[in-house]
């Protein structure tokens, strides 16, 4: 019996060995008594990367159109010497929507860098340029711009482009 034992310990632990391999391949069924992730109140892995993109295009357009309001109020930069450079670069610094337009600009750029963090470039990049529709409707409404026809078809091909790739997954590359 001491060899029967013998024999049986050593299948169970080349059995032990083989499961351990193959539980670094092949991922583990989830038990029906366990609850779903949803159920235990977890998004889907790809919301907060859709919640990102939504961030950076409205940080993105808010951040321009704060910057053009506040260009607007400096008025036309004049580049005829040095001097006058610096007094346009003075005078914007000290108007209030330039600084409220770099800050969104500035949560656009954190909300930019944690969306690639969770998805491809050739996701995320092509996803947020939904901005210009954005940037267009603001533009129009808020500053009163005038959008002509071809632009409205331009930025509808642009938003039709951005359809196509939110069809597509948002990571295809291993995480490292």
């Amino acid at each position: 019996m001491g060899a029967e034992g013998g024999e049986q310990q050593r299948v169970r632990a080349e059995a032990t060995d083989d499961q351990a391999r193959n539980a670094s391949v092949v991922a583990p069924e989830p038990s029906a008594r366990e609850p779903s992730i949803v159920a235990r109140g977890i998004r889907r892995p790809h919301t907060d990367t859709y919640l990102l993109i939504l961030a950076m295009v409205l940080l993105g357009a808010i951040g321009d159109l704060l910057l053009r309001a506040g260009m607007l109020r400096v008025g036309a930069a004049s580049l005829a010497s040095p001097a006058a450079v610096i007094a346009t670069l003075v005078h914007a610094f000290t108007t209030p929507e330039i600084w409220l337009g770099i800050g969104c600009l500035i949560l656009f750029f954190v909300s930019y860098l944690l969306a690639l963090a969770r998805a491809d470039y050739s996701f995320v990049s092509p996803a947020a340029a939904t901005s210009y529709a954005v940037v267009a409707v603001l533009a129009w409404a808020v500053l009163g711009e005038v959008i002509t026809p071809v632009r409205w078809i331009g930025i509808a091909v642009i938003c039709a482009g951005v359809l196509l790739v939110s069809h597509t997954p948002p990571r295809t590359t291993q995480h490292h």
